[in-house]
């Protein structure tokens, strides 16, 4: 297991234990369950986590060679204005190992995360359609990472976007970053490749194109 997959699994064991003695209350009944689920898998399959941890690094590393080099393709909105309205020039998105590691700051985004889960900002663990745990550990990874980067830079009162949304920017940014892989495929069947909120028509019809006849499985992405 590499380096930065293994970073992927101590955050779902750290998860495990936040969740056995924080668990939020009022998370819907389905919320629970889908959550409960997760991190039991999770737990008996690391490599499940791990895969999916080193592709979201993977695309994190893109994201920075690309920005260095200029070289992003003209439907990919989010990754230029990530680049453009968001970092400071000398800045690069942190990959997994290079985020607060701490039980207690991790605790923090643990709490953050699942109390915009209960006020519906991050809908994908009530979907009835992505109970698949692989899923969700996909969903859980990258909205995460939106999040937790976003609170960081918050700490650090680093500049945000103009119109706010830096998670969701973040986040859509990785979606144009990702490459043909488990975690693209699962973020595309979980319909995160749509216009809707952010992401380019040139872009998504790009993506179908590649996915050609598979289906999403639910109609709405993961955060709103």
């Amino acid at each position: 297991m590499t380096e930065l997959g293994g970073v992927g699994v101590q955050i779902f064991e750290q998860a495990a234990e936040f969740w056995k003695t924080s668990q939020p209350a009022e998370l819907s009944p389905l919320a629970v369950e889908h959550l409960e689920a997760t991190l039991a898998y999770a737990k008996e399959h690391p490599k499940a986590v791990a895969e999916r941890a080193q592709q979201l690094d993977t695309a994190i590393v893109r994201f920075n060679e690309q920005r260095e080099k200029r070289t992003f393709k003209s439907d990919e909105v989010n990754s230029k204005k990530l680049a453009e309205q968001i970092l400071a020039p000398k800045e690069n998105l942190p990959t997994l190992p290079e985020m607060p590691s701490s039980v207690d700051s991790r605790a923090a985004y643990f709490s953050g995360l699942a109390n915009l889960i209960r006020y519906h900002y991050y809908t994908f663990v009530d979907k009835l359609e992505l109970e698949d745990p692989k899923m969700l550990i996909t969903g859980l990874l990258v909205d995460g990472y939106g999040f937790a980067l976003r609170a960081k830079r918050a700490v650090e009162h680093k500049r945000t976007n103009p119109t706010g949304h830096d998670d969701l920017i973040i986040v859509n940014a990785i979606c144009e970053m990702v490459q043909p892989g488990t975690l693209q495929t699962e973020m595309y069947l979980a319909n995160w490749y749509k216009p809707d909120f952010g992401l380019s028509q040139d872009f998504c019809n790009r993506i179908k194109r590649q996915f050609g006849d598979l289906k999403p499985l639910v109609g709405q992405k993961n955060s709103s």
